[in-house]
């Protein structure tokens, strides 16, 4: 007996996401050990431009107040890799990233000073903040493609990101 689907296309393409640049960016962040895992919101509704600008601002921050004129001089900056996510009903947009710690800085001081940042130096910044150390890398990778059947290769922020 054959299931019924109303939107065969759709169904099909949601089995399917799993193609070659679905496996090929998950593999990606999987090569990394990384440490931390967040999710950023917004107060209100932003376009993927704004929270693009909002993320640059804010990874701008940490970098110069962690690595001083060396994130600027020679590039010395936090690694992390960014996405922008739509949210169910494409009206709530936010970030999810994963990030190491510099050097000297343990990761739960990080987190803290993550938080920080977002929540007094980014003026959209909403309520919703989650950050925390990753227990699972491979569930964290594939949770922060998750909308990658809407989005494509546009989920990876890499103005946002550096590694």
């Amino acid at each position: 007996m054959a299931l019924f689907t109303p939107y065969p296309s759709l169904l099909t393409f949601k089995q399917n996401m799993r193609h070659e640049g679905y496996n090929e960016l998950v593999s990606f962040i999987k090569q990394k050990d990384w440490q931390i895992f967040g999710t950023l919101t917004f107060r209100f509704a932003v376009s993927k431009e704004q929270a693009e600008k909002e993320l640059n601002k804010f990874w701008n921050i940490i970098d110069r107040k962690l690595n001083g004129n060396l994130s600027w001089r020679k590039n010395i900056r936090t690694e992390r890799l960014c996405f922008l996510q739509n949210g169910k009903i494409n009206n709530n947009n936010h970030i999810h990233f994963v990030a190491n710690t510099i050097d000297g800085v343990d990761v739960r001081d990080f987190i803290i000073i993550l938080k920080y940042f977002w929540q007094r130096k980014i003026k959209t910044s909403g309520k919703e903040i989650n950050i925390k150390c990753i227990r699972n890398l491979e569930a964290t990778s594939k949770y922060l493609m998750h909308e990658f059947y809407k989005l494509g290769n546009d989920t990876l922020a890499l103005t946002c990101s550096n590694i």
